[in-house]
C-alpha cells in the first residue's frame, strides 16, 4: 500500500502488548510506527503530548516517517 503513497494515521489504543503486536504484524516493518504517550516497552516514537505543542509533535512523527523513508 506504501507504494501508491498514502499515509494513513489510526489511533488503536490498547493497554495489552499482544494486541499491539498483532496490528504491528499487519504491516511491514518499515511501515508501521507505533507511538505512546506513555512509553511502553520500546516504541519506534514517544511523543510528550503533554507538554508539547501539536505542530511540533506533527513535526516529530514527519521528521520520523521521513528517516524511515516512508515519505
Amino acid at each position: 500500500m506504501t507504494d501508491a503513497g498514502p499515509i494513513t494515521l489510526v489511533s488503536f489504543i490498547s493497554p495489552f502488548r499482544a494486541e499491539r503486536q498483532m496490528a504491528r504484524e499487519l504491516f511491514k516493518d518499515d511501515e508501521f510506527l507505533e507511538a505512546f504517550y506513555k512509553v511502553a516497552g520500546s516504541p519506534g516514537l514517544h511523543l510528550s503530548t503533554g507538554s508539547t505543542e501539536i505542530e511540533k509533535l506533527v513535526d516529530e512523527i514527519i521528521s520520523n516517517l521521513e528517516q524511515k523513508r516512508l515519505i
